[in-house]
């Protein structure tokens, strides 16, 4: 770790936690959340902070966001806005959003105590800033939060928590329209431009000198060379790659007009990046009793856009979850999804701006979406270090992003799934989809 968090930072994070500059400092220690590589999109770390209270001594735990040190990384997530929005979020959005909600339905994302850096201006600070762009929020891991296996696919009990964690966490949006004075237009389609303008789409747009399109456009090769690896004999020559190429590139430009604000279907702040890694669930604790989950938060805020709700629930389901699961299960958690959704915002107020039928339209509307940003997604989020040397096991740095994924990646996913079944199954499962969607499975 080059620099751990400042200690006057570190001490107004303590003071905010405590609600109080009654204490006094003893020490703090930072460590690497984990020896493995955890996100691309900075470094985290567990702190511990022990302090006098009233001549009492108390540890507190935060988990804390840092930019990587690589320059090349920094300027990607400038660009991207990535700690921006995520600042944006805890010092724009959540406090309306926590106004909003009643209190027996909480938003489902870990509390904030401090930030720094990033609140002004479109890029982000130098590279060798002072004053890096930093996140200190609370171990939630210590409530009993956890993280599950990013190979394995969610079952329906932990999809159903996940379907009305998303519904709290946008039941706010719903809210926010109705105590606004555009709550009478037609539409909310430009409605960023009064309140969610921190939430505009930064990576998924047709800019073609963005590193997004760039992603995109790789990741269309990456799909080509990956299709033709795993079934030669139908896609296996170069006339059939470039094909799959191309038809490839023509989704992901839908998909950019899909993650824009709706004109037809209600737009929420989403999410913007709920899989697995990024949703924690905690399970009861009842003893005697078969451990089941009961509550789940969501976590890395770096990606909120404003959107339609099916964009959250369609990348949550392709990314978590099995393409089987998925057709038996499909309208039951649209329906818990709903059914949450009403319990907060009330089945009236809800139905008279999305109704169960609306919603279900939407998700097959727009089903490209997650089509499409599942061979983005698999190929990076269920890589398996001992393939690639590029994620070094035991460094506190994440791979350089711009690095490590703007180029064809065909070899990688097919030598990741040699070494997992786990990864095979699911990165054919996603091939598999877009090329029937493509109309060119054999």
């Amino acid at each position: 770790m080059d620099e751990p968090p400042r200690k006057d930072h570190i001490i107004a994070a303590a003071k905010n936690f405590l609600g109080t500059s009654d204490f006094q400092l003893d020490h703090y220690n930072a460590k690497p959340v984990s020896d493995k590589i955890v996100g691309f999109m900075g470094k985290h770390l567990l702190v511990t902070v022990t302090v006098w209270v009233e001549g009492k001594k108390q540890d507190i735990l935060f988990f804390v966001k840092m930019l990587p040190t690589s320059e090349s990384h920094r300027s990607f997530l400038a660009e991207l806005r990535y700690f921006q929005k995520e600042i944006a979020f805890y010092e724009v959005f959540e406090p309306i959003m926590t106004s909003l909600l009643p209190s027996e339905h909480p938003l489902p994302i870990p509390s904030c105590y401090f930030t720094v850096g990033g609140r002004s201006g479109d890029a982000g600070p130098p590279a060798k800033s002072e004053d890096t762009e930093m996140i200190i929020l609370e171990d939630v891991s210590k409530k009993g939060y956890v993280i599950r296996d990013k190979m394995i696919p969610l079952d329906l009990e932990h999809a159903r928590i996940v379907m009305r964690t998303i519904a709290r966490f946008h039941a706010a949006s719903f809210l926010m329209k109705s105590n606004s004075p555009s709550a009478r237009r037609p539409d909310n389609a430009n409605y960023m431009d009064e309140v969610f303008l921190p939430a505009k789409e930064m990576f998924l747009t047709k800019e073609r000198t963005s590193s997004g399109y760039q992603w995109a456009m790789a990741t269309a090769k990456t799909t080509s060379s990956a299709v033709a690896g795993f079934w030669p004999e139908h896609f296996g020559s170069d006339e059939k790659k470039e094909e799959i190429r191309q038809r490839v590139k023509e989704c992901w430009g839908k998909l950019f007009q899909i993650t824009q604000p709706s004109e037809k279907y209600f737009n929420v702040l989403c999410h913007g990046d709920v899989w697995v890694n990024n949703i924690m669930f905690r399970d009861n604790a009842m003893s005697g009793k078969e451990k089941k989950p009961v509550d789940a938060l969501l976590v890395d805020l770096q990606l909120i856009r404003f959107a339609p709700v099916a964009i959250d629930l369609l990348l949550f389901l392709h990314t978590s979850t099995t393409r089987k699961f998925r057709q038996d299960n499909l309208n039951e958690l649209l329906e818990e999804y709903h059914k949450q959704l009403g319990n907060i915002v009330g089945k009236k107020e809800l139905d008279e701006l999305m109704s169960l039928e609306k919603l279900k339209e939407s998700m097959s509307e727009l089903g490209l979406f997650g089509k499409v940003i599942a061979t983005g997604y698999l190929p990076f989020i269920l890589n398996i270090e001992e393939v690639d040397p590029f994620l070094k096991a035991g460094s506190q740095e994440p791979p350089d992003f711009m690095t490590f994924a703007l180029r064809d990646r065909g070899e990688k996913v097919l030598a990741n799934a040699k070494a997992s079944e786990h990864y095979k199954v699911r990165l054919m499962e996603a091939y598999q989809e877009i090329l029937e969607h493509l109309k060119l499975w054999k």
